[in-house]
């Protein structure tokens, strides 16, 4: 009835503010990680978006929040890998993200590809998510196998790759 769309990051580049467009009438939580600037926030509260703030948490309160969410909200234009996608994989929750790379493939066929840019392509894949039960199950179900690729130490390794590319 009034599903939580966990959103991690507030950077510009996370894309709040196309998410937030793309959420007006939609009758549903988005449950943000980080802070949310002050115009965004005045924003959001305008176009009547419900949500929630959460700063400075813990590992043990950001893996509780994947157990919690309906799903993960994640379009964003830019990143280095988008360990939250494979974070909602592992706990079961459907996944939309970013038809770029590295996101889509990092999520493999177990997410909803939007189009980062395009707010009526973000409102479509929120919708789906909601709507399609089928289709949300098979990206859960997808996602889980798509795990398979990312073993502990593997995805320990790739960070420290991108780490070493970016400095």
């Amino acid at each position: 009835e009034c599903p939580v769309f966990l959103f991690v990051g507030t950077a510009p580049h996370k894309n709040l503010a196309r998410v937030k467009e793309a959420l007006i009438g939609i009758n549903c939580v988005l449950d943000i990680v980080g802070k949310i600037p002050d115009e965004l926030r005045d924003s959001m509260k305008k176009s009547q978006v419900k949500m929630r703030e959460s700063i400075n948490i813990s590992d043990e309160e950001l893996a509780n929040k994947y157990v919690d969410c309906d799903a993960l909200l994640f379009p964003s234009t830019f990143e280095g890998f988008g360990l939250p996608i494979v974070e909602a994989q592992k706990s079961g929750r459907p996944v939309i993200t970013s038809i770029i790379s590295p996101m889509k493939d990092v999520a493999g066929k177990g997410a909803c590809i939007v189009d980062p840019a395009n707010v009526q392509s973000i409102r479509k894949g929120i919708l789906r998510v909601i709507e399609d039960e089928e289709y949300r199950d098979c990206i859960v179900r997808e996602g889980f196998e798509n795990l398979e690729q990312y073993l502990p130490e593997n995805i320990a390794e790739r960070y420290m790759d991108q780490y070493r590319i970016l400095s």
